[in-house]
């Protein structure tokens, strides 16, 4: 079975996301960027909301955008 995953910079369709059958949400910020980590309280509400839906939250944990070049 396939698992729905929906890439979020905030938590605004969240919920509508998971009433249609997300099970997994990536939660980003500045995806313009390339993405970088969001704030805690972005986090802190997504995953209250994902408990409600028994859904999953994966976080993007990047400091800052654009090209990383080691």
């Amino acid at each position: 079975m396939p698992i729905y995953e929906f890439c979020a910079e905030n938590v605004t369709y969240l919920e509508k996301t998971f009433q249609a059958g997300a099970q997994r949400v990536e939660l980003c910020d500045n995806l313009a960027v390339g993405g970088t980590t969001p704030s805690y309280g972005v986090i802190k509400a997504a995953v209250e909301l994902a408990k409600d839906y028994q859904a999953k939250v994966i976080v993007m944990i990047r400091p800052r955008g654009g090209r990383l070049c080691l």
